[in-house]
């Protein structure tokens, strides 16, 4: 849609822009659950935004420098834990499909947070004998996860497929010759 408004370049601009702002904020949003300091919620912000990394990547993978989808996870992970609702299930089964389309390896290190949070929010709810709250979390994470398969579905059926027979991701592109 972008290629067309303003052509591939510009489209390129605008995204790697928009990746450099949306890490911004997902950066500062989720060290804002971690300190109530805004001066270090800024600052590590930055700090991510402006990764060596995060510039190498994009001037030559723009896929590789959007890390804002992986860090809006974390974020919908961290306030999943503190409060179920329709619309943070929401968040996250979009910005886990958002991140499967954008990137695998960035899908890898969504489901690595993923179960790393299942087993923290396990290790804590059992020390609680909260065991109940730990069966509800699970099943909210399970609807993110069928929401994140709905958003694949929507953008990239090959995706999907290359899933459901397997992760045979190698019939995902264009057949060379």
């Amino acid at each position: 849609i972008l290629s067309t408004l303003s052509g591939p370049v510009g489209a390129y601009n605008i995204i790697i822009a928009l990746g450099f702002i949306l890490t911004f904020i997902a950066a500062f949003l989720v060290a804002s659950k971690i300190t109530r300091s805004r001066f270090a919620c800024t600052f590590s912000a930055l700090i991510i935004t402006f990764l060596p990394y995060r510039l190498i990547q994009s001037q030559i993978h723009l896929n590789l420098s959007s890390t804002q989808w992986l860090l809006f996870v974390i974020y919908f992970l961290i306030i999943l834990r503190e409060k179920q609702t329709a619309w943070r299930v929401l968040g996250l089964g979009v910005f886990a499909g958002l991140t499967m389309l954008d990137n695998y390896q960035y899908a890898a290190f969504a489901f690595l947070s993923a179960t790393v949070f299942v087993l923290y929010d396990l290790s804590c709810r059992y020390r609680l004998k909260e065991m109940k709250e730990f069966w509800k979390n699970l099943g909210w994470l399970f609807v993110s996860l069928v929401i994140s398969c709905v958003v694949i579905l929507a953008f990239d059926q090959k995706i999907f497929q290359s899933i459901v027979r397997g992760f045979n991701f190698s019939n995902l592109g264009p057949t060379r010759d």
